[in-house]
This record gives structure tokens, sequence and C-alpha cells, in this order.
């Protein structure tokens, strides 16, 4: 069976932060999901599908993960797909209380999923989505933020050409 694990995220977009954990991640395990949180009720800067083929497009180097959108808790979804484990990324230690906050909740959601708490790269621990939307939302290089994939798709189409 091997070791499942799952990377919740919006990923509005994916950044070299997230393929970071990614790549640590999907070493470490037998399986990883990468699940796209959607969220009808958000207003989410890149649509799920241009979401979904971005990660699709960074990740064609893995073959131990697939890519899903959870509309629900990721507890359950894990549950349900017998994942034994949740990975969170940290980059600071306001990350790391929030993610202790939803370890014991999904704890309780799920008593059998354990969550993995992967430390960002120190090149890349400020790396955010919210941030590469605030700088390219100022017409700031966000280049070195983000992967080449997702960089010349916004070079061509913008965020809002889906």
């Amino acid at each position: 069976m091997g070791i499942k694990g799952i990377f919740p995220g919006t990923f509005d977009p994916i950044t070299d932060g997230h393929m970071d954990i990614i790549n640590r991640a999907s070493s470490l395990l037998d399986h990883l999901t990468i699940a796209i949180a959607h969220n009808p009720d958000k207003q989410h800067w890149l649509s799920l599908t241009v979401r979904m083929d971005m990660i699709q497009a960074v990740t064609k180097h893995l073959d131990n993960i697939e890519i899903v959108t959870v509309k629900g808790l990721v507890a359950q979804y894990a549950h349900d797909h017998n994942i034994q484990a949740i990975i969170r990324g940290i980059r600071s230690q306001q990350d790391l209380l929030f993610e202790n906050q939803l370890a014991l909740t999904n704890q309780q959601l799920n008593p059998m999923l354990e969550t993995i708490l992967m430390m960002a790269s120190a090149n890349i621990a400020h790396v955010s989505s919210s941030l590469v939307r605030e700088i390219y939302g100022h017409n700031g290089n966000i280049e070195a933020f983000v992967p080449p994939e997702v960089f010349n798709y916004l070079g061509e189409h913008g965020p809002y050409d889906q």
C-alpha cells in the first residue's frame, strides 16, 4: 500500500514555494495527492481549470502524484481515499501557530490522519501566492517566484484571460 499523503492549497497561482514542498514531499511518500481547494463562493485569481493545468505542467516530472479538486473538508477526503498524511508548508512562526490549530482540528475530524509540517527552504520562505498576485498587480516581475510555465502563461494571457 505505501504511505499516501495529500498537499492541499488554492495554488492561486502555484509558486516556487509550493513546488519546493511538492518535490520534497513526493520524494518521501509513495503517493502524493495535490488537492486544489475549490470554493465556488470565493473569487479566485485564476480559474480552477487554469490552476489544474498549471499544476499538471509543473509536476509532469513526478510519477507518484495525482491532482484533484476538493470541495469539502480535506480530512474527510483523506479518510475516504485512505490517505494517511496531510502535508503542510511552514514559512514562519505565524504559519506554525495556524498549522498547529489546523492539525489538531484535522486530528479530531480524522484520527488516522497525521500532519507533516515541512519547513520552507530558506531561499523561498517569503514566497506566497498572495505576494505573487500583489507584485503582478503592480506590474512587477514575478519570474523569481513562480515556475517558468506559470510565468509564461501569465505573460501571454494574464490572470483573467481564462
